[in-house]
């Protein structure tokens, strides 16, 4: 969203998507939608809420949208790129509209929408509250206190726990649900550094 949007994010802008390639995998596939709101206190920028939530049906092929037998991610429904889907506090009824048009269920997946949207105004709601109680300036501050010690504890487990050399296992797939298989699976881990 950052990077597609730069400086055209607002205050009442809410975004929706469901690509797991525009989000580099933070979705597994189209029927999960993300949405994520901008939060400012004072209208001063001060980050985002955000959450996804696994919609019924987004067209495709098949019921459900999940088909076993697809090839590619457009068997899959509608692929819905980052777009606003309120844009300064006002709906974009053309954009929920083409989302809803390519469902089975568009009156579950309008109701999933909006409370996803609820749990992102919520979240942002507190925000604001723990700025107005605390001050801006701290809230910033401990947000950044909790980036840097996340990053320290998950350096700290991944030198603690995943060898620099390379450490493997294998394992089986019984089938792919179309009657292939079984498949062996091969995986490695390892680190360099932190990574």
């Amino acid at each position: 969203i950052v990077e597609q949007y730069g400086d055209n994010i607002h205050e009442g802008d809410i975004f929706v998507w469901n690509d797991p390639y525009a989000c580099k995998g933070s979705i597994s596939h189209n029927n999960d939608w993300c949405v994520m709101m901008p939060i400012f206190h004072e209208g001063v920028h001060v980050g985002f809420s955000s959450i996804f939530g696994h919609m019924v049906d987004v067209g495709g092929k098949v019921p459900g949208s999940m088909p076993a037998d697809a090839h590619t991610i457009w068997e899959e429904g509608l692929r819905i790129p980052p777009v606003k889907i309120y844009e300064k506090g006002v709906l974009n009824e053309g954009v929920l509209a083409i989302m809803l048009n390519n469902t089975r269920t568009p009156d579950m997946n309008r109701a999933d929408l909006m409370a996803l949207v609820a749990g992102c105004r919520t979240a942002s709601t507190r925000v604001r509250e723990l700025c107005d109680r605390f001050g801006r300036d701290t809230y910033l501050a401990a947000c950044d206190l909790l980036m840097d010690r996340t990053r320290t504890a998950m350096a700290h487990l991944i030198e603690t726990y995943i060898s620099d050399e390379p450490v493997t296992f294998e394992d089986w797939v019984d089938d792919d649900g179309l009657g292939n298989g079984p498949f062996r699976m091969r995986l490695s881990i390892y680190r360099k550094g932190e990574k």
